[in-house]
């Protein structure tokens, strides 16, 4: 069984607004408070969590993730795993170092080889986060399922996520 996986794939958190150096993360659909990776769930003066704030999307959004998704995949395709790093989410960010980041995507790239083919399969869109999934053929591993997700941060989509197995 090949499962290669890259980066930390954040399916819990859903979004996230900065203010200062705490930032409110959605979480199952629950609002918590996020200072210093130390989390408390917001909740009303009568002790009931406070529901995180969440617009449905429409189609266009998901055209526009997928496309994000496919931009951002460019930047692994092409081993430019700074630049991919770069374009990733603050949580992303502190999950893993941008050297690390870079040896596990060389290490990935020269285990998968060339990307040959990738189809987009599936978006799936939950309040602030989403997934984009593609079916995609490496030279070294086809028929390979790539994962891309994705969180709201300041009102912007970003990647919080890759795999690829």
């Amino acid at each position: 069984m090949k499962l290669v996986f890259i980066g930390i794939f954040f399916l819990i958190i859903g979004c996230t607004q900065n203010s200062g150096q705490i930032a409110k993360v959605c979480l199952e659909g629950h609002t918590y408070l996020n200072y210093k990776n130390m989390l408390a769930l917001k909740v009303d003066d009568q002790g009931i969590p406070i529901k995180c704030p969440s617009d449905p999307l429409k189609n266009s959004n998901n055209i526009e993730l997928t496309e994000k998704a496919k931009n951002w995949l460019k930047f692994i395709d092409e081993k430019d795993f700074r630049a991919s790093w770069d374009n990733t989410s603050p949580f992303f960010k502190s999950a893993i170092s941008q050297k690390e980041w870079d040896k596990a995507g060389s290490e990935v790239t020269r285990q998968i080889g060339k990307l040959l083919k990738r189809v987009h399969q599936n978006s799936q869109i939950d309040g602030m986060r989403a997934t984009i999934i593609f079916k995609s053929d490496f030279e070294k591993f086809p028929q390979a399922t790539e994962t891309v997700s994705m969180i709201m941060v300041e009102g912007k989509w970003m990647i919080a996520g890759y795999l690829v197995k």
